[in-house]
């Protein structure tokens, strides 16, 4: 299977109507005996969820693990100073 990810919702919309077009060989697969139903089952809800409409967003450039704070299941913050030395404010200041 070929997921292809776009930042632009029309071209993601245009791609997924094409996806839904196509034949699903997964089905094949699975009345061969080549693949377990299950296993399809849990790869399509994958799909779905990865390909759900989302707003896109800006993100920091340097995103890292190390920068998200969690409280529970919801994501708190980001922990990073723009001043730090490299980050987009510096970097900014170095170019005046």
């Amino acid at each position: 299977m070929f997921l292809k990810i776009d930042a632009d919702p029309a071209r993601a919309d245009v791609e997924v109507e094409a996806m839904a077009m196509a034949p699903i060989p997964e089905v094949r697969l699975v009345s061969n005996g080549v693949l377990p139903a299950d296993l399809v089952t849990r790869n399509r809800e994958v799909a779905e969820a990865a390909l759900r409409p989302w707003t896109p967003v800006f993100t920091h450039g340097d995103l890292q693990i190390a920068h998200v704070f969690v409280e529970g299941d919801v994501v708190a913050g980001y922990g990073f100073d723009p001043s730090s030395p490299g980050c987009e404010v510096d970097v900014l200041r170095s170019r005046m």
